[in-house]
């Protein structure tokens, strides 16, 4: 009996089985390199997103409003948790629809930090018109309108009054003369350094000056000369005149000026007692000083400037008063 009759013989591959064979192979092969891919990229994502991970939110230049409120407005995408993707891909996020907005800028300030820079409209006056406000740029442009009730305590925007505008529309450029629209602009830049919202700033189209209403207190800043000068004065004066009621007088102001004069007067009976302040300002005035004053908006009635005008000698003292009384301000001889 022959020894390979217990045995199977094989049978020798054909054409077909070695096609279905090597394409068996290619697709293990196949699948092999698309996990090795997939397990690759996920591991770079880890990696990734661990890296530039965003922990911390840091805005700047924002002034009307909050740090919440600006990240609630622009952290809305899906890449807003990677530094990296996200300052790449929304570099700038125009805020059309948000009043006093136009974009914020978005950067990395390292990597688990973005930094979101603010760029607000740059508003120099507001006019209330019939009870709505008509908000204005450097150029003359009504760029908002709002209610005159959400004007707020803040007023980060002075609110103008004594212009003659015979027409106020939103997106219109309103009818003023640009060297008066210069003295408000330059105005408002230096109220805004200094940090000194008055509660009206009143332009006189007369003889074009400037006079700033806080409360009870008047300031007479006069032209636009020597202006951010004054305005460091003011800073500077404004606390020591918490809860008083006078005028504080700069309309006179020159590089020689020492000692700025407030005549404290009640404009009911126009009584009035003349005292000097001292307020030689060596440093810049640190953005924090606020005026902390009573908000009126009792008018000033012209017969109380004239009066004051009239008692007052001169708008500044160049030397100090001899001798004068301790903690009683000098009256002014008749």
């Amino acid at each position: 009996m022959s020894n390979n009759a217990g045995r199977k013989e094989k049978r020798p591959l054909t054409s077909v089985m070695r096609r279905r064979q090597r394409r068996a192979l290619a697709r293990t092969r196949r699948a092999r390199i698309i996990w090795g891919v997939f397990i690759a990229v996920v591991a770079v994502l880890l990696i990734f997103s661990g890296m530039y991970h965003v922990t911390d939110i840091v805005v700047a230049d924002n002034a009307r409003y909050t740090d919440d409120e600006i990240i609630e407005m622009t952290c809305d995408s899906p890449l807003a948790g990677n530094t990296l993707l996200f300052s790449k891909f929304h570099s700038r996020i125009y805020l059309d629809d948000v009043p006093f907005m136009e974009y914020v800028d978005v950067a990395m300030k390292d990597n688990h930090t973005l930094l979101l820079r603010v760029k607000e409209k740059q508003l120099v006056g507001v006019l209330n018109v019939s009870g709505l406000d008509y908000y204005f740029d450097n150029t003359g442009t009504v760029v908002e309108t709002a209610d005159a009730e959400n004007y707020g305590d803040e007023k980060l925007v002075p609110r103008i009054l004594g212009l003659d505008i015979k027409r106020v529309n939103y997106g219109e450029t309103l009818e003023i003369d640009s060297g008066v629209l210069g003295t408000i602009t330059a105005a408002a830049r230096m109220i805004k350094k200094y940090q000194i919202h008055p509660d009206y700033l009143d332009y006189n189209t007369e003889d074009n000056t400037v006079s700033l209403i806080y409360g009870d207190v008047k300031v007479l800043v006069g032209t636009d000369t020597l202006l951010e000068e004054k305005m460091g004065r003011v800073a500077a004066i404004l606390p020591q005149l918490e809860n008083e009621r006078g005028v504080l007088h700069l309309e006179n102001f020159s590089d020689d000026t020492v000692n700025i004069v407030f005549i404290q007067t009640d404009w009911k009976d126009k009584t009035q007692e003349e005292t000097d302040i001292y307020a030689t300002v060596e440093e810049e005035p640190e953005a924090e000083i606020a005026p902390q004053v009573e908000i009126t908006e009792e008018p000033i009635g012209e017969g109380t400037t004239q009066a004051i005008e009239e008692n007052t000698e001169e708008g500044y003292t160049q030397e100090t008063p001899e001798n004068p009384p301790e903690g009683t301000p000098e009256t002014p001889a008749e």
